[in-house]
């Protein structure tokens, strides 16, 4: 079994979950994830993105708002 020093250098790419006792997570990342993030990563990264991007945007729309008034 090869390290992921030797699979990095062969270009293979690994998931960029870090874990909360510091490892990272060692599954292979996905193209479907644009390459950071692997398939068990992925949709929980996706659906963390979208909801703090919603609310992003529901703060700019009210800050648009105050500065209106």
């Amino acid at each position: 079994m090869a390290t992921w020093k030797e699979l990095k250098a062969q270009g293979v790419r690994r998931c960029s979950a870090h874990f909360t006792n510091g490892t990272q997570c060692r599954r292979r990342a996905s193209e479907a994830w644009e390459w950071s993030w692997c398939e068990k990563h992925g949709p929980v990264m996706k659906m963390h993105t979208d909801y703090a991007n919603k609310a992003i945007a529901a703060q700019k729309k009210m800050d648009d708002r105050e500065d209106d008034e």
